[in-house]
């Protein structure tokens, strides 16, 4: 769920990371989704060797005190930066899909998440439990619709090649590792032997980067068309009422579990470290995160998203060098 978020599903990230290099995308793809299975399955056997069950001992452990605490504050700044994207995204959600005011949907959003927020995390496991299969079986109808209904206004196909293909693949491998980490690391209470981290990783792995090329199959040759839309999977599906109807529903429940998760876990953490009354802080969060929104969701995507990126580059090397120890 937290890689399988809303810059997956609207394509946004996909493009953004892998469309303006053709072919050569599909095979940054390929790479990203081995280095998911990598590093899941690193995550998960150390959990399983040493014993961890939450992140701070996990981070403390493969870096040490003093750069595990530096790590700590920018993978809780990106869960933050992540939250606000997902305002922004619900935003161009309704800009885009219904030509609804942009504070429309940044306002729907951050009510749903603030109220949710409320209810604690037992109701976010149970609401990502019942959305997951929604988000998983819906994205593969819309990416191979998408793929074979596909028109020649949107189907451009661009054959430019740049060299830094294989920095995208490891940067997108990356910043999606570096809240993922997090999860990884509260499952590894339920792995009993190294075969089920290599299973549950290998399988995760795989089925991310299944997912990714599906959807990619239109993005990357469409990526001249594409590139200027906040969503390009909605300029995908536009012409079928009922196909951008299934999609906006889609992707909105991508947004909310993406958004409540990172946004969640983000306030827990200040929680953590801070003395601050609950409902003070979800509203700061809400209020925060309005505010910024407006900075738009591509500029998060393109930008911010790549500056994180540099922080997973170095999780993944710290976990890497550890699981070789």
């Amino acid at each position: 769920m937290v890689i399988l978020g809303a810059g997956f599903a609207t394509g946004r990230e996909l493009l953004q990371f892998f469309g303006k290099y053709s072919n050569y995308g599909f095979v940054g793809l390929i790479i990203s989704s081995f280095i998911f299975c990598f590093i899941g399955y690193c995550v998960l056997y150390l959990c399983f060797r040493n014993g961890f069950y939450d992140y701070s001992s996990f981070n403390y452990s493969v870096f040490g005190h003093n750069l595990g605490m530096i790590i700590e504050v920018l993978a809780a700044m990106f869960l933050f930066v992540s939250y606000i994207a997902m305002i922004s995204a619900t935003g161009a959600l309704f800009r885009e899909s219904f030509k609804m005011q942009f504070s429309a949907g940044v306002g729907f959003m951050s009510f749903l998440v603030f109220i949710t927020f409320l209810y604690g995390m037992d109701f976010i496991v149970k609401v990502n439990s019942v959305l997951a299969p929604i988000l998983v079986v819906g994205g593969i109808f819309i990416g191979l619709y998408s793929f074979f209904m596909q028109t020649k206004s949107v189907f451009l196909y661009n054959s430019y090649i740049f060299d830094n293909w294989i920095y995208s693949a490891f940067a997108y491998s990356a910043y999606n590792i570096t809240t993922a980490i997090s999860v990884l690391v509260n499952l590894g209470v339920y792995v009993s032997s190294k075969k089920v981290a290599m299973y549950g990783a290998i399988v995760g792995g795989m089925f991310i980067g299944l997912l990714a090329i599906i959807f990619s199959l239109t993005l990357i040759p469409g990526y001249g068309s594409l590139i200027f839309m906040e969503i390009p999977m909605l300029k995908l599906v536009e012409s079928e009422t009922v196909i951008k109807n299934i999609y906006f529903f889609i992707l909105l429940c991508a947004i909310y579990t993406t958004a409540v998760s990172n946004g969640y876990s983000f306030a827990k953490w200040m929680l953590d470290k801070l003395r601050f009354s609950k409902s003070v802080l979800y509203i700061l969060i809400v209020i925060t995160g309005a505010a910024f929104s407006y900075l738009g969701f591509s500029n998060f995507v393109g930008k911010a998203y790549r500056i994180f990126g540099y922080l997973g580059l170095v999780q993944v090397i710290g976990i890497a060098y550890s699981f070789y120890k």
